[in-house]
């Protein structure tokens, strides 16, 4: 009977947090008066977190690349010796060619007032807890005079736009978001286009052209691309990049192709935030700010109580435990959840292969769902996605929440046939899920908006990260169980003080 009601409570949690989910997402669609409060509150504790922890990525990533360089200096000493005098020569030549190089940048044929408008840099502190590399958070914000919409570039070609603003943070959106569109021009022929990002294509190093009107058959392979002065929200003359094929549409009437990048979205570091804004009329600020515009609803900061007891103990064990005890799990659990969202977002994505991260949040969701049933599984992944949907939702709050939620739930059920010495189990248990999790990723970003080659989300994103993930699982597990047992231990002393 007591496994029974514990079944049907679940149940109702799990109904409880789909529909408040269900929810958010639908007023994520129709108001924006909850995502600012809530993304400056959380942006106040977590970004000088992240800050610091990108710090000591960078310090381990330098470090790394010294030693390396290291071991090769020893063997190359001797060439590189041999190599001085060539060098000095080559020194002396090139400042002779400072004049050339003022001429190479007259190539870039970005407006005269690019050179005039206000900038400040910035540091890249935390990319997208995803493998897709689209968003990422700066350590610069309203305080320094960032304001949503202003245009980011970075070695002279434009990045993206900044869609978020908070007192130390801002979040951009980069130019290769299957969510952006940029206006722009062709230099050579003042041609009008859409740039649309498209992260289908960012292995190869390209954007897509779409809808060019080149009545006059003028536009070729190698032309350069610029923001148009028509754009709504970037500045005009911005360079983009530059054609690499282009052909025409089965329309008869327009072209479409792909372009190059100037920016390499692959090692982005540090970026400048140009702090003018495009002078746009009145009526037409209303309809992008309501067209653009990245809200969601406050999530109701109210949560009912769920028991944390497992489900093998009897219901005697369970009404004895201290309230205690249950709010100390609780703090353990949101602080370990929130550490692995901060080394999730920043130290991480230094170690990225192929630009594929594992997911750590995923592996403590499943992990604890396993190792304490369906109901710390839904508080794990509950407490994930809302970290994930607040700082890298797109603006839609609920889907990761829903997403990690069910995940925990589902792996839950493996409970009562665990054994904590076998590593086997916990490994297929994050690599289903993984894969699982990766799927109905690719259906909600992409599928639902027309993307259909599923079979390249599979083989470049999808199986390296579920190998990636199951190799942190084998790293990582073992800590955790470490700390679950620990805290069983704790539970179990207070339960014995009240008997």
């Amino acid at each position: 009977m007591k496994k029974f009601n514990d079944s049907l409570k679940s149940k109702y949690i799990l109904a409880g947090i789909t529909a408040f989910c269900l929810v958010l997402i639908v007023l994520s669609f129709v108001t924006d008066a909850a995502t600012g409060p809530l993304r400056y509150i959380a942006g106040y504790v977590i970004t000088p977190v992240q800050n610091g922890l990108n710090e000591v990525g960078n310090w381990i990533t330098d470090k790394s690349a010294y030693f390396q360089s290291s071991t090769d200096l020893v063997v190359e000493n001797k060439e590189l010796q041999e190599k001085v005098d060539a060098l000095t020569a080559e020194n002396s030549q090139l400042l002779q060619d400072k004049e050339e190089l003022s001429r190479l940048q007259a190539l870039f044929e970005l407006d005269q007032q690019y050179d005039d408008y206000e900038k400040i840099g910035a540091r890249i502190i935390a990319k997208d807890t995803g493998n897709w590399f689209n968003v990422f958070t700066i350590d610069k914000g309203s305080k320094d005079g960032i304001l949503v919409n202003q245009n980011v570039i970075t070695e002279g070609g434009l990045v993206g736009i900044i869609t978020e603003t908070g007192p130390n943070w801002a979040t951009v959106r980069s130019i290769i978001d299957d969510y952006s569109n940029v206006t722009g021009t062709v230099t050579s022929t003042s041609d009008n286009c859409i740039i649309a990002g498209d992260l289908r294509l960012i292995d190869e190093g390209k954007i897509n052209l779409v809808k060019l009107t080149d009545e006059s058959d003028r536009v070729k392979v190698g032309d350069k691309v610029v923001t148009s002065d028509v754009s709504d929200r970037f500045l005009p003359g911005i360079l983009i990049g530059y054609i690499s094929d282009v052909g025409m549409d089965s329309n008869n009437l327009t072209k479409s192709g792909t372009i190059t990048p100037m920016v390499d979205f692959r090692h982005l570091h540090e970026v400048l935030v140009i702090k003018e804004l495009k002078e746009i009329d009145d009526a037409k600020v209303s309809l992008d700010a309501q067209a653009d515009t990245e809200g969601a609803a406050t999530p109701d900061t109210s949560q009912s109580e769920s028991g944390t007891g497992t489900e093998s103990e009897s219901q005697n064990e369970e009404q004895k435990r201290g309230g205690g005890s249950k709010l100390k799990r609780r703090i353990v659990m949101f602080v370990l959840v929130l550490a692995a969202f901060l080394l999730q977002s920043t130290l991480l994505q230094t170690i990225s292969l192929a630009s594929v991260t594992p997911n750590l949040m995923l592996v403590f969701t499943v992990s604890f769902a396993l190792m304490r049933g369906k109901r710390e599984g839904m508080f794990v992944g509950f407490l994930s996605g809302i970290l994930t949907d607040v700082f890298f939702g797109g603006g839609i709050l609920g889907v990761y929440t829903l997403l990690y939620t069910y995940t925990g739930y589902i792996n839950g059920f493996s409970f009562r046939i665990f054994y904590d010495d076998d590593i086997k189990m916990p490994i297929i248990l994050v690599c289903a899920s993984d894969l699982a999790f990766h799927i109905l990723e690719y259906v909600f970003r992409f599928l639902l908006r027309g993307r259909t080659d599923f079979f390249f989300y599979l083989g470049r994103v999808i199986i390296p990260g579920v190998i990636y993930t199951a190799i942190l699982t084998m790293l990582c597990y073992r800590l955790l169980l470490a700390l679950n047992r620990k805290l069983e231990k704790a539970e179990q002393r207070s339960v014995d003080s009240l008997v």
